[in-house]
């Protein structure tokens, strides 16, 4: 029996994130009204620069998590029969405190995106 383990699963957080980052990546080619505060449509607010990066660090740190996961599972399928049951809870425990960073990280995010987006008047939110 094959067992897949699911490396990324998409919530609805994340898709607000990538929304807003969509949103920030295609300010500069606007040619609407600046957004309060800017003095040109064609300025990055910094915010958007912040989200940016805040969600380039998340990607790494995601990319990361998946080697360590991908050792892990190496580890247990080449392990010896005795030592597979505890191979197994370490895999089990790796994957779960990885989920709960991916959740704090993208907790951080949203509240972060939230507060931009109120500050510079954005009615998404």
């Amino acid at each position: 029996m094959k067992t897949q383990i699911r490396k990324f699963q998409f919530r609805p957080i994340l898709l607000i994130v990538v929304l807003a980052l969509s949103l920030c990546a295609t300010a500069p080619a606007q040619q609407s009204a600046p957004m309060p505060g800017h003095s040109s449509p064609s300025s990055m607010p910094k915010w958007c620069s912040d989200m940016m990066k805040m969600h380039n660090e998340f990607l790494k740190m995601v990319k990361t998590q998946d080697a360590e996961l991908t050792s892990q599972v190496e580890k247990m399928k080449n392990a010896p029969l005795d030592q597979k049951e505890t191979l197994i809870e370490a895999t089990l425990t790796l994957m779960i405190q990885q989920q709960s960073e991916q959740h704090t990280e993208m907790a951080k995010m949203l509240d972060q995106m939230k507060s931009n987006m109120t500050k510079s008047g954005c009615q998404m939110m």
